[in-house]
């Protein structure tokens, strides 16, 4: 549990976005990229505010596949509620999760690392597009009322 509280990290990309946080716990080779490279999106105000008004996080989870014909990467999120992390509580995420896979024919270490980058931003960016991240959201709120009576108990 302990482990996985310390992986929960902070992005910020720059300080015109310094009141909009998105939380991640992504963690190895894409974790790196995006300290590097911080977050590229189209429609990072969008989904920051919604997060922010909604108090919730992202989990990302990102494989990467170089085969003898591609190099391919799939990216995974769902969503959880950023104040059972400050509690330091279990924490449960979202059953609805919104995927994304993608591939390029060059087949190198290089193209790995772009590749998962490139399908980590789209996956998010497609969450701002359409309509998955209210139903996520929703999901985080629908399990937060069949938790209270759990929470209330413990104060």
């Amino acid at each position: 549990m302990k482990a996985l509280l310390l992986i929960f990290s902070l992005f910020i990309t720059s300080a015109s976005y310094a009141e909009c946080i998105i939380y991640t716990n992504s963690r190895g080779a894409l974790l790196n990229v995006l300290k590097e490279r911080g977050w590229s999106l189209k429609n990072y105000d969008k989904i920051c505010q919604k997060l922010k008004q909604s108090n919730v996080g992202l989990s990302l989870f990102n494989r990467t596949q170089i085969s003898p014909y591609q190099t391919t990467s799939s990216t995974y999120i769902s969503a959880y509620p950023l104040e059972y992390v400050e509690a330091k509580m279990m924490i449960f995420h979202s059953e609805m999760a919104y995927s994304s896979i993608a591939s390029d024919p060059e087949r190198t270490p290089k193209m790995e690392k772009e590749l998962m980058y490139k399908d980590a931003m789209n996956a998010v960016d497609n969450l701002g597009e359409k309509d998955d991240l209210d139903k996520m959201i929703d999901n985080v709120n629908e399990m937060r009322t069949l938790l209270k009576p759990v929470n209330s108990s413990k104060k």
